[in-house]
């Protein structure tokens, strides 16, 4: 019998056929992303030898298949084609590490879908492919074109809100009103000397670190609308409280993202008042916060008084 006759006698039979090009998994899409399903294929793939094996190595969980250095921006391309948009699919690709430490570069189709009790759960068929495709820039695979043209709202680089769709769904908010004893808060956070940390460690890490940062928000801001507007400028809308208590985190955070390399963030807060009806106002307001204190090394924010 021949392998392909192999794979389709399996494959009727209900079996996933092993050696067949890619995989598929399924994980939890909250919490910590727990693995309910992996087939055999996906566990070859990372060099394991059966289910507890790859469990063990991965922690079972879909951050530990994920290279550390491409997390963050992976969990925010993901949060930006699903949760950020009407369509339910994502296109990803990322490095992995297999049990005997070998880097391998894999392309990642998922499809959420929500349970009758809230539960939401990702479907993804997964492929290997080569080093030269997977830092091909041209981008010409045919899914991931498809897929950020359903996308036009995120930041190619972080998978957060681009500015104009921060615009939109923030004017949305203020519009709508709010509800009583509730607020709506406006921050803009800065990574300190962008610049000259691009100068000293490359664009490659500078490109990792607005990730990370990325990352940080939108974990300490749930719910909230989070939007990088350039280089390395972003931008928060939130109802949350104890809103400087989520800046102090995110700084905090922040000056431990790198080993070795103290990172400094500033923050500028604006708590939107019946004057103020346009969000573009309200950014600028948060903006001219954080820049009263650019250069005070005792302030890590600043909050807007008319």
């Amino acid at each position: 019998m021949s392998v392909e006759d192999e794979m389709q006698a399996k494959a009727l039979g209900n079996e996933i056929p092993r050696g067949f090009p890619g995989g598929f998994f399924v994980y939890n899409a909250t919490g910590n992303e727990e693995i309910y399903f992996a087939d055999q294929n996906v566990i070859e793939l990372f060099g394991c030898k059966d289910i507890d094996e790859f469990r063990e190595h991965t922690h079972n969980s879909f951050t530990g298949m994920v290279h550390p250095e491409d997390l963050g921006k992976i969990e925010n391309d993901i949060m930006a084609q699903t949760f950020n948009s009407e369509k339910k699919h994502d296109y990803v690709r990322y490095r992995i590490i297999t049990k005997q430490g070998e880097v391998r570069y894999v392309e990642d189709f998922g499809h959420l879908l929500h349970g009758a009790d809230g539960a939401k759960i990702f479907y993804v068929y997964i492929v290997d492919v080569d080093q030269d495709e997977y830092y091909n820039r041209g981008r010409n695979s045919f899914a991931e074109a498809k897929i950020f043209a359903m996308n036009r709202n995120a930041d190619r680089l972080t998978g957060l809100l681009n500015m104009p769709a921060f615009y939109e769904r923030a004017q949305e908010k203020i519009k709508a009103g709010l509800p009583k004893d509730g607020k709506l808060t406006f921050i803009h956070f800065d990574i300190s000397n962008f610049k000259i940390f691009n100068e000293n460690y490359g664009f490659q890490k500078g490109d990792d670190l607005l990730c990370r940062m990325a990352y940080t928000i939108r974990g300490e801001f749930p719910g909230a609308n989070v939007a990088r507007f350039s280089n390395d400028h972003f931008v928060v809308c939130t109802s949350l409280d104890n809103v400087i208590e989520h800046v102090e985190n995110v700084h905090s955070t922040m000056l431990r993202i790198l080993d070795g390399i103290r990172v400094e963030i500033k923050a500028g807060i604006y708590e939107l008042d019946d004057n103020c009806k346009e969000v573009g106002l309200a950014c600028d307001h948060a903006r001219i916060a954080c820049n009263m204190v650019k250069r005070r090394y005792d302030k890590i924010y600043g909050v807007y008084e008319p």
